[in-house]
């Protein structure tokens, strides 16, 4: 069980250089998560974000049961993905994410 307010996730190819403090005082404007937009010609869609940094708000991720859409989702987009969770976390948040 996470205590947490924020949770900041990180891919593992990725390279921490400095302090991470001021990602979690970025405000999400009432946005499950915050993200990095990438290029994202996949499964149709013309932008996205990256999903090896993202800001996720606690609260919104149980008052919404994310996890559990999210595991449905995938379930039934098993063949129709390319980035795996990335593809899954870019067609749940289409158009409902802050860009960092």
């Amino acid at each position: 069980m996470v205590e947490s307010d924020r949770v900041l996730y990180l891919d593992s190819d990725i390279i921490v250089t400095g302090e991470l403090t001021s990602l979690f005082l970025i405000d999400l404007k009432g946005h499950s998560i915050g993200a990095v937009d990438d290029v994202y010609a996949y499964e149709g869609r013309k932008s996205g974000f990256n999903s090896g940094v993202l800001l996720m708000d606690v609260a919104k991720w149980k008052e919404h049961s994310i996890v559990n859409s999210l595991l449905e989702l995938a379930a039934g987009q098993n063949q129709a993905v390319h980035l795996g969770d990335q593809s899954i976390l870019n067609i749940y948040f289409e158009n409902q994410w802050l860009e960092s």
